[in-house]
Order: structure tokens, then sequence, then C-alpha cells
């Protein structure tokens, strides 16, 4: 009988492309078939036939054994096993059936190319076999020995490239998810919430919250008391998305919260961080930010926004209405920039609304935007005002407005109710 392998002697297999497949952790530098038939004396390969059968500048290398268990053995060791051609009629249906059943579901390999190979097509229920597992050909052994093979094997050889470099590209997908799983996590960790909750006390309300447009956002927010009666908030909104912009976001956070710690004026506070966060930024990230610190006594508030949104004030008697704050440049723009701060002052019943970008430029799929006076209205339209429950409407109404349409940037509000000065302060008791 002829062997497989004269079939083969065409010189070189070859296509116009040529890519880097291949050199990675999975690196190879042959292409692999595997040939599993009983009938060793027809399938020898001659060592002087199988040189120089290459596939896009890597040599083809045939093996050959004479049973399914050394077939297992191969699957076991190699990685990379191409294609296996399978000779039905020598190792019989049944034996070579399980082949096949083991290397697609045993051991999920769903990459290999399976050829099955027999003397005719009469007398198998050849549609049964194709149908019911899981082949890429199937071939009479006429067919397997004329020099047509060549066409058949460059196209399983094909076959084989792209699905491992889509399962590469599959498996570097799941990474990325992964690690955006973890950020998200690490995120959640660095923002207020259940672990590290916001302030309380009986003199203000606050309530704070970021949604994502992405698995990580760029949006950042804090609370906490600098010293017995001061409390500082803060709002702000990174350039850019994804794991880059919640870097940044983190960085510049923790800077604003260390600085304030630090008990410097606010101007100061900003100064310091922007210069810092221009230092070696050659990606040209920027911050959107307004801080804030009430006097939990007298309801004043200093108050800087670097390049964010105008925050909201609303009062009983007037509604809502703007603070039109200095003009400030955004934080990691240009070195050495003084911050100019605004003073006002809440009175008992106030509520100072802080939000970025990604609630007053919400786009239904009309492109129209949910706009700052739609937020105004919301505000004020609100029975109960707690801040929590202000927070809610507010997204419930951004959620209708925008109906089907994705979400493209992250919310994130700070609401701030001044309730009024508190019961107990160390100077009102004189002694």
């Amino acid at each position: 009988m002829k062997s497989i392998f004269s079939a083969f002697k065409w010189g070189k297999l070859s296509l116009d492309t040529k890519d880097n497949f291949g050199r990675d952790e999975e690196a190879f530098s042959v292409w692999k078939v595997l040939i599993v038939s009983k009938n060793i004396g027809a399938l020898k390969c001659d060592e002087e036939v199988s040189k120089g059968y290459f596939f896009e500048d890597k040599k083809v290398e045939f093996i050959t054994v004479d049973s399914i268990k050394k077939a297992k053995d191969l699957f076991n060791e190699e990685i990379n096993l191409a294609v296996v051609i399978i000779d039905i009629s020598t190792l019989t249906e049944q034996r070579s059936l399980k082949l096949i059943d083991y290397i697609r579901d045993e051991i999920n390999n769903r990459l290999v190319q399976i050829v099955l190979t027999d003397n005719d097509l009469k007398g198998r229920k050849v549609e049964n076999i194709v149908k019911d597992y899981e082949i890429n050909d199937y071939k009479v052994k006429g067919d397997l020995l004329s020099n047509c093979f060549q066409i058949s094997l460059i196209i399983y050889l094909r076959s084989y490239k792209r699905l491992k470099e889509l399962r590469k590209s599959l498996i570097a997908k799941k990474r990325i998810e992964d690690e955006l799983k973890v950020a998200n996590k690490i995120q959640n960790s660095i923002l207020p919430g259940n672990e590290f909750p916001l302030p309380k006390g009986e003199e203000f309300e606050i309530f704070a919250s970021m949604e994502a447009a992405r698995v990580v956002g760029g949006d950042f927010y804090d609370a906490f008391f600098v010293f017995d009666n001061r409390l500082c908030f803060f709002i702000g909104d990174v350039s850019g998305k994804g794991i880059p912009a919640a870097l940044f976001m983190a960085i510049t956070k923790t800077l604003i919260k260390n600085e304030v710690l630090k008990g410097l004026a606010i101007e100061d506070v900003f100064y310091n961080v922007n210069n810092t966060l221009c230092k070696g930024n050659e990606e040209q990230f920027f911050a959107t930010a307004a801080l804030g610190v009430l006097d939990l006594k007298s309801g004043e508030v200093e108050f800087i926004n670097a390049g964010h949104n105008m925050p909201v004030i609303y009062t009983p008697k007037e509604g809502c209405m703007l603070l039109r704050p200095n003009k400030n440049i955004v934080l990691g723009a240009l070195d050495g920039f003084r911050y100019k701060v605004d003073k006002f002052k809440l009175s008992s019943g106030d509520i100072l609304t802080l939000y970025t970008d990604g609630v007053v430029e919400a786009r239904n799929n009309e492109k129209v935007r949910y706009s700052r006076r739609r937020l105004e209205e919301i505000i004020c339209k609100v029975s109960n005002k707690q801040v929590d429950n202000i927070e809610k409407k507010i997204k419930e109404d951004i959620h209708n407005f925008i109906s089907q349409e994705p979400q493209f940037d992250d919310i994130t509000m700070v609401i701030l109710k001044y309730k009024g000065r508190g019961k107990y302060y160390a100077d009102d008791f004189i002694l």
C-alpha cells in the first residue's frame, strides 16, 4: 500500500500570510500531525520523505501510533497537536469514536483538527458520526493518499491556527475582565460605603454614591471630619475611562484627603495636589473637583471649584439655585496655579448637591441631555427631603430619561443637608 506520507512530496506547504503566532508561553516550532492506525507498515514515515514539509515557515512533523492508548498518552504529553488522523478501518469504529470522546470531552481539547479515514464510506452511518461527534472531516483513504490531500492539510492547519489565536484572545479577554473585577472591588473599598460609611451628625445629613459606566469608573468622592466641628466633603471626575482613569482617580482622591488632614487651608490643599499631579503626567490626565469644608456650628462653607460642575443649592424659601463659584482650572493641568476660595453660609434645611457630568449629560435615544434644569426640578419636587431619598429619586429619573440607551459616563452625587447647630459644643460651656 502506498504510504500516507508519500502523498506529501509536494515540497513546502505555504501561505502568503506570516505572523508571530506561537511566540509565547505555548511557543512551538513545528506543526504536529498525529496518525493513529494499526497498519503501521503502510503509514510508516520515511525520514527523508518527511523533510521539507512546512506551513507558514514551520515544519510539519508526522507522528504515528498503532493504538488508542498510545494516542491518549501523546495527547496527555503534547499541548500542540494540530491534526489527528484516525484510521477507523483498522481501529474499529467503536474504539475510534471513544478516542474522539476522550479528546473532545475528557481532556476538553477543542483545538485539534480530527479527521476520520476509512477504506470506503459504505456500510457505515457516516452522517450520524459526523452529526454526533465533533470531527472536522471524514475522508476515504484513497483521497487521503492522493496529492490532493495537501490542500486539506493546509485547511486543517489553518483552522487549528485560527482557533488557537481565538483561544489566546479569549484568555486575554478573560484575564482583563478578572482584573477589572478586582479593580472594581479595590475602587469600591476606596470610596466610602458600607465598610467605611460617611460621617453622621445631628447638624447634617450626607449621602453619596457612584454608579460607574464601566466596571471601574473615574469619578470619586469623600467626606470626613476635620476636627470636631468641621466637615470636609469633595467630589471629582477624572478625564478618560477604564483602569488608567481609575488609577488617577485613586491617586487624586488620596492626595486631597491627605492634604486636608494636614490642617491646611483648602486653597493650599488644591495648590499642592495640583502640583503633584502635574509632575510626570505624560498622559496628560486631569481631574475636575469641588471641595468644601462646612463649619457645623455656624453653617459657613469654604468652597473651591476646580473646573467642576456648578453645585445646586436648595433652600426651603427660594427653591433651587446655582452656586456660581470663582473660576479655577482643573487639577493636573498647570503647575503653580493659585486657587481662589468662595465662602457662603447654609441655613437650617438648606441642601447642597454636588454632581458629575454623568448626571446632567446623560442622553436619551434622541441625544437630548438630561440637563441641570431637570436636576433642579427633581430636587425641588421631591417631598421627602432626606438626602438618600433625593439621590434615589434623581437616579430613577435619570434612568427613566435615558430609557434603553447605554450609560455613557459615571453618575456620581454628593448631597449634603445642613440641619442647624447641634446640641453640644465645647465653647457652649462657660465656666
